[in-house]
C-alpha cells in the first residue's frame, strides 16, 4: 500500500468515525439505552453527569486496549496502539454530535423511536466505511478478533456473548447506583443490537466496490502475484454441511484425506470436519469404538446408527483457520505455525479457491532453492 492509499484510507476511517459518533449521539439523545458496547459508559454517564459522554466512552475504550494488550500479549500488534488517539478523536466527535443534536425534541415516545431508528442507520452506515477503510479496527471489534485469535473461537459468537455481558455489566451497574432502578439501558438497546449488523451489512454491500476503487493509488505498481494461487490444491474436496456423518466419512475415505471443509448450499466456507471429529463423536457414544479401520465390521443396526442421522454441521467445527490468496508465503508459514496446523483453506474475493498444506510450501522451498542455486 502507498502512502497516498494510506493516508486516503487513514482520512476514511477518520471520517467513518465522526458519522458513527453522530449515531451514537442520536440514539443517547432519545435516552432509550445505546448500543451494547456503549452501554456501560452510558450508564455511568448518568452517574457522573460531570464528566460528558464522549470523555467516558474514551476511558472506556482505553480499558478495552488495554484487555486486548493483556489478553494478546506477545502478540499484540504496537500499530494497534494507534487505537488510542483514535478513541480520543472519537470521543471528542461524539460530545460535539451530542451538542449538534441536543436541539432536536425528544418529549415524546415516538420521536425517540425515530431517533434509536435514525441513529442506528446512521451508526451502521459509519461501521460500513470503517470496514471499507480497512487500516484499523475500532476497539470494540479488535478486542473480539483478540479473544477470538487467542483461544480458536468463533468470531460471531464471541462477538454476541462479549455484547450480552456487556449490557448484564451495565444492569448491574445501574441497580447498584440508582437504588435498583435500571437506567440507561432499555428498548433502545435491543433494537441497536439486532439491528446495527444488518444495517452494516446493507451499506458494505453497496458501497464497498466503488469506495475501495476510489482508496487505491492506480500509479503505483502492481503487487507481484503471490505463489499460493500456483502451488496449492485447486480440486478441493468438500462435503455439504447438512450430509450426514456417514456420507463426510465415505468421502473422507474414499478422497483419502483425513478431512475436508463443509460448505452451504451456496459453497461458502461454514466449518471443518476431519475422520478425528467423527471418531471423538463415536468414541463418546460408544466406547468401545476403537479406530476408523474397524468401520467396516461394525454392525450398522444399533452402535452406528447416529452416523445416519446425525448432520455434518452439528459436530464440524466452525472456527476454520483460513489464508487470503494475495497472502505471501512466509505470512502463510507463520500463521500454519502459530495455530499449529498443516492445511488451511485459501479465500479469495470471499469465496473458498483451493487449499493449501504443509508439502505443497515444502516442494515450493525445495523447487525455489534448486532453481537459485543452479
Amino acid at each position: 500500500m502507498t502512502l497516498k492509499e494510506t493516508i486516503k484510507r487513514y482520512l476514511l476511517f477518520i471520517i467513518s468515525l465522526f458519522i458513527s459518533a453522530e449515531g451514537i449521539a442520536l440514539t443517547r439523545h432519545a435516552e432509550l439505552g445505546v448500543s451494547p458496547i456503549s452501554s456501560i459508559a452510558n450508564v455511568v454517564s448518568y452517574k457522573l453527569p460531570s464528566l460528558s459522554f464522549g470523555v467516558l466512552l474514551i476511558i472506556w475504550n482505553c480499558i478495552l486496549i488495554l484487555v486486548q494488550i493483556i489478553v494478546l500479549r506477545k502478540d499484540f500488534n504496537p500499530v494497534q496502539l494507534l487505537q488510542v488517539p483514535l478513541s480520543v478523536l472519537f470521543g471528542i466527535f461524539v460530545d460535539f454530535g451530542m451538542w449538534s443534536v441536543s436541539f432536536i425534541p425528544a418529549g415524546i415516545y415516538p420521536v425517540r423511536l425515530a431517533l434509536v431508528a435514525a441513529g442506528t442507520i446512521v451508526l451502521g452506515f459509519g461501521i460500513s466505511l470503517s470496514v471499507t477503510a480497512n487500516v484499523i479496527m475500532n476497539s470494540g471489534e479488535a478486542i473480539v478478533k483478540a479473544i477470538s485469535d487467542k483461544y480458536g473461537t468463533n468470531f460471531g459468537m464471541t462477538k454476541i456473548t462479549l455484547d450480552v455481558s456487556y449490557v448484564i455489566i451495565a444492569v448491574i451497574l445501574s441497580l447498584i447506583f440508582f437504588d435498583f432502578k435500571i437506567v440507561g439501558t432499555r428498548e433502545g438497546t435491543v433494537i441497536a443490537a439486532l439491528t446495527t449488523g444488518l444495517v452494516v451489512n446493507f451499506f458494505y454491500k453497496r458501497i464497498n466496490k466503488t469506495v475501495s476503487s476510489l482508496l487505491c493509488d492506480k500509479n503505483a505498481p502492481a503487487k507481484p502475484q503471490s505463489p499460493l494461487l500456483e502451488i496449492m490444491k485447486k480440486d478441493v474436496y468438500t462435503v455439504n454441511e447438512n450430509a450426514s456423518l456417514i456420507e463426510a466419512l465415505k468421502l473422507i475415505s474414499e478422497k483419502k484425506v483425513s478431512g475436508m471443509p463443509v460448505t452451504d448450499d451456496n459453497g461458502r466456507l461454514t466449518g471443518f470436519i476431519s475422520d478425528g471429529d467423527i471418531i471423538r463423536f463415536l468414541s463418546d457414544s460408544y466406547p468401545s469404538f476403537v479406530n476408523i479401520y474397524s468401520f467396516i465390521t461394525i454392525d450398522f443396526d444399533s452402535r452406528l446408527k447416529e452416523l445416519v442421522h446425525t448432520k455434518v454441521k452439528n459436530i464440524a467445527r466452525k472456527t476454520v483457520i483460513t489464508v487470503n490468496a494475495d497472502d505471501d508465503i512466509s505470512d502463510v508459514c507463520s500463521r500454519l505455525s502459530k495455530k499449529h496446523i498443516k492445511k488451511a483453506p485459501v479465500i479469495k474475493d470471499g469465496a473458498m479457491v483451493g487449499i493449501i498444506n504443509v508439502s505443497n510450501i515444502t516442494k515450493y522451498v525445495l523447487k525455489d532453492l534448486t532453481e537459485n542455486i543452479a
